[in-house]
């Protein structure tokens, strides 16, 4: 299936309506498109079955704005495998590029991001993010889903086998990659040119990361540029932080 050249633009007031959302699909490509949304803009997941994985992606040469996630990949127990990612500008996102997963039912392996340039602003409304130009999560956020509708899923890792260069983010909030008992491994961080703008509405969810549907609560250091924790097995090179720090849990 090929998507090209489309121009979506839906009102950004409007929750849950994703411009493009790819679900247990395999072999697609997405190119060419202006997409803005009030909610995901484009979204990789399993959602319509978990049993069956999205694979073999590719996403490229996309302008893209959200109110929520301009790019998100997985979500509570999907299989998102084998994903391109590249030449795509986001802007005025209230996060930029996404991997979520539940903490051992989950997982997404084999993606490769090149040549992006991220710009997050903080957004009021009860939208999911808080100005995260880069965000990966591995934990427990099926807590809304009956147990009934759990299904026969487990991992020893969630996040695999992620590589990331190239990329230049604006954002007003910090980059993080947060797991549970080291379930991300093999991420590399690469030639990430990172600078925190102000931010008119930090005060609205304060200095956290949005770990939404997860009832986690976590703060994050206010001059932090990248946090990495849950030992997750992180990778850096030439990574670049303006006027901010990098932070790593032991």
């Amino acid at each position: 299936m090929k998507l090209l050249g489309l121009t979506i633009d839906t009102d950004l007031n409007i929750p849950n309506d994703d411009g493009i959302h790819i679900s247990a699909c395999k072999g697609v490509i997405i190119s060419d498109c202006h997409i803005s949304s009030g909610d995901d803009c484009i979204a990789l997941s399993s959602i319509t079955n978990w049993e069956k994985p999205c694979e073999d992606i590719v996403i490229t040469n996309c302008v893209l704005r959200s109110c929520s996630k301009a790019i998100v990949i997985g979500y509570i127990y999907s299989t998102v495998r084998n994903v391109l990612i590249s030449n795509c500008i986001i802007k005025e996102s209230n996060r930029g590029l996404c991997f979520m997963c539940n903490d051992e039912s989950s997982l997404v392996e084999n993606v490769r991001v090149n040549n992006m340039l991220i710009d997050t602003k903080i957004r009021a409304g009860n939208w999911w993010g808080n100005g995260e130009p880069i965000f990966m999560m591995a934990v427990k956020h099926d807590h809304h889903i009956p147990v009934t509708q759990h299904p026969h899923i487990r991992t020893e890792c969630a996040i695999r086998n992620v590589y990331i260069e190239n990329v230049t983010c604006m954002g007003e909030n910090a980059m993080g990659v947060y797991g549970a008992n080291g379930n991300i491994r093999d991420v590399e961080l690469r030639h990430i040119d990172y600078t925190r703008k102000p931010s008119d509405n930090i005060a609205l969810k304060g200095y956290t990361f949005d770990f939404s549907p997860s009832n986690i609560d976590f703060e994050v250091p206010a001059d932090c540029g990248l946090y990495i924790g849950g030992n997750a097995e992180v990778t850096l090179e030439d990574v670049k932080m303006r006027q901010w720090h990098i932070i790593r849990q032991l």
